[in-house]
Order: C-alpha cells, then structure tokens, then sequence
C-alpha cells in the first residue's frame, strides 16, 4: 500500500514538474512577443522622427500602435497620416479611414464612428470597402440603441450585397435584431 501511495505521489510530482515546465515554457514565449513589440514600437518611432511628413510613416506607426491595442495613439497616427497622404493614395487613405471607424466600432464611439462612416460612404462611393463600411455603420446604430435605423442599413446591405462577407455578417446582426 506504501508503494503504491509512493507511487501516485511520484507521478503527481511528474505532473507538477510539467505544468511548472509548460507555464515557464508559456511566460518565456510572453517575454519574447513583448521583446518584439517593443522594437516593432521603437521602429516606427524612429521611421516617423525621421520621416515626420511621411504618410506612410504615420500609417505604420498607427498599424502598431493598433496591434498593441493603443487605440488613442493609432487614431492619432491615423489622422495624421491621411493629413499627410497625396490624393493618389487613394486605396491606402481608404484603408486607414476604414480604421478609424472600426476604432470607434471598438471603444463604441457611436456618433464619431457613425460621422466618419457617413463621411467615407459619401466620399467613396465606388470603394472595395463600401459593404464593410456599411456593416460598421449598421453595427454602430444598433449598438446604440437605434434598432430600427439600424435594420434598415443591414437590410439595404443584405439586398445589396448578399454573397459578401459584409452582407452574410449582416443578415447574422439582422437576425439578432429580429429582423
């Protein structure tokens, strides 16, 4: 009976000795994705001191800043670099001001979100990002509260859309809604 309690001792000792093995394993593999981030941080830094009146400079600084979930320095970034970026970039302006309102989809900045999503539907009506747009736009009404206006866009979008990403996501938000 000893030995055998001597036994199941031992192998919960081996099993300690594993967790203790995969969390230092875990904590070590931490270490190294913040080693990274910082020097991803420190190089776009440096890129942006050194090419302040670079668009694109300010866009990789805002990419950064997002990945590391620093939403007010990526808005930051953001607005900076469409400031900074010619008219014939258009694409990229696109894809930054697309940012800016996911931000606020986000940190639920409804009216700012919503504004900044009039403004780019406006601004582009022929854009490759006009259904996700849309989906923002109707997400953010519903997240406010405006439900109804909110299954009017969604509904538009799924009439408009249906065999997108954009419009499956939300025909999903209108079932959710009731609509």
């Amino acid at each position: 009976m000893l030995d055998a309690r001597l036994g199941v001792l031992g192998e919960r000792r081996n099993d300690y000795t594993n967790a203790v093995a995969s969390l230092q394993a875990f904590l070590g593999g931490l270490e190294e994705l913040r080693g990274q981030a910082l020097r991803e941080r420190a190089e776009a830094e440096r890129e942006v001191r050194a090419h302040p009146d670079s668009g694109q400079a300010h866009v990789r600084s805002g990419n950064v800043a997002f990945e590391r979930f620093r939403l007010e320095d990526a808005d930051e970034s953001y607005a900076r670099a469409l400031e900074l970026l010619p008219p014939g970039e258009n694409l990229l302006r696109q894809d930054v001001e697309v940012a800016r309102v996911y931000l606020r989809v986000l940190t639920r900045e409804h009216a700012k979100g919503l504004e900044l999503a009039r403004a780019f539907l406006e601004a582009h009506p022929e854009s490759p990002y006009r259904g996700r747009m849309r989906y923002y736009r109707g997400y953010l009404l519903q997240d406010a509260g405006s439900d109804t206006e909110a299954r009017q866009v969604l509904a538009e979008l799924v009439r408009d859309e249906p065999g997108s990403i954009w419009g499956r996501e939300a025909r999903d938000l209108l079932a959710g809604l009731g609509g």
